[in-house]
């Protein structure tokens, strides 16, 4: 995910989510998955969270992700918070 280095600027504009390809089942765009993960990291910091809170809020299990994707995301967002 070297590519997290290139964000360029943290600002994120949600209305360019394209919401209507998620519910078509049409592939999501590394963009798109980015630009998602600044948003949580601008949102957790504009909140006070800290880079912890985040991770222990993602390590809880659900049935979206299995055990071994949410570590895997949670080490991009650490890397991602890390970047910005």
């Amino acid at each position: 995910m070297s590519r997290l280095h290139q964000v360029s600027s943290p600002t994120v504009n949600v209305k360019s989510l394209d919401f209507n390809r998620l519910e078509s089942n049409q592939p999501v765009s590394d963009t798109h998955i980015m630009t998602a993960i600044v948003h949580v990291i601008e949102n957790a910091r504009s909140n006070g969270q800290t880079l912890d809170e985040v991770i222990a809020e993602l390590m809880v299990d659900d049935a979206l992700l299995d055990h071994e994707s949410r570590h895997l995301l949670g080490d991009i967002v650490s890397q991602a918070w890390a970047a910005l």
